[in-house]
């Protein structure tokens, strides 16, 4: 690895393994590693097209370059995955398990490829571009933002890959969405150089941070509270505090889980932990779970009936 600067980045990931933010340079092919002081190195080179989009899964990120989706391992940045999805302009990428999900800026799609199986298939269809796309672990589904005018918000479920708007904006060119553990959600806008937040009904937006120049995929990181914003019009990222310290929410109205001595206390029956990234940490079904393994941090138990934020500390 060797100091390197911003040349057009286009989207932010995090690997927790090393601290380090994830972007990609799009103007010249490379993919860069930031501790978020400012120290830059070059984690993979020749990437292709772009790259455009990434995605941290494991110690793995994914990448869209051009028709293609690429995966390097971020330990020693060897590429491990260079497969054709036969693409026009993959853009945008999330993940829900095993299952990678990439937009096609041109074709106007959306993609699932399977991890484990190494296929992919066509997984939902837009009448307008979509752009930026994002796991919602909160209520289990995707949202994925509009390029254009009036740019839409739209919903796709997970179960029947139904495609719905979610909210029609008076955004010029939506480029990428996130999410904090708060239920707020972040959108990019390239028309106003801004970042808008939006609460759970998405109605009435706010403008959240002005003086941006072409903001790009946006992420939010968990721990340390922060939005990482990459400028590809500056060649520039911005990170921004935000206070979210979610209390544990019941969907539905079920007997609350708690944490004790280290213990997870909640109903018996099936039930799955995940991170804020979406990434499956447990299965389980008993009503007590020794959780002192985990790192601190925001999680979401989900069972049949309820989905819950729980807060380690």
């Amino acid at each position: 690895m060797f100091a390197q600067s911003f040349n057009s980045p286009e989207s932010v990931d995090y690997h927790i393994g090393s601290s380090s933010f994830l972007i990609s340079n799009s103007g010249n092919g490379q993919i860069l590693t930031d501790d978020g002081l400012g120290n830059l190195n070059t984690l993979a080179t020749g990437v292709g097209s772009g790259p455009h989009g990434l995605e941290v899964v494991g110690d793995l990120v994914y990448a869209c370059s051009g028709g293609r989706l690429k995966a390097y391992n971020v330990l020693n940045g060897n590429e491990i995955l260079n497969h054709n999805i036969n693409g026009q302009f993959l853009n945008g990428i999330t993940h829900k398990g095993n299952d990678i999900f990439i937009t096609d800026f041109l074709a106007k799609k959306l993609y699932r490829y399977n991890s484990v199986s190494g296929n992919h298939n066509l997984f939902a269809s837009f009448n307008s571009t979509p752009n930026g796309v994002v796991y919602d672990y909160l209520l289990d589904r995707l949202l994925i933002v509009g390029w254009g005018g009036s740019a839409p918000i739209w919903e796709v479920n997970l179960s029947d890959s139904s495609v719905s708007i979610l909210a029609n904006t008076n955004h010029f060119n939506i480029d990428g969405i996130t999410l904090d553990p708060c239920g707020n959600y972040y959108v990019s806008v390239w028309g106003n150089s801004a970042i808008y937040k939006y609460d759970a009904n998405f109605a009435t937006p706010q403008i959240f941070a002005t003086g941006q120049s072409q903001p790009a995929d946006i992420f939010y990181e968990s721990n340390s509270q922060t939005l990482a914003i990459p400028n590809s019009g500056s060649n520039t990222v911005n990170y921004i505090s935000i206070n979210c310290t979610p209390s544990t929410v019941e969907e539905h109205k079920a007997k609350s889980s708690y944490i004790s001595d280290n213990f997870l206390y909640c109903e018996e029956g099936h039930k799955s932990l995940y991170n804020t990234c979406g990434q499956l940490i447990w299965k389980k079904s008993a009503s007590k779970i020794n959780i002192e393994d985990l790192p601190a941090g925001i999680y979401i138990l989900k069972s049949n009936i309820q989905s819950e934020k729980i807060y380690i500390q």
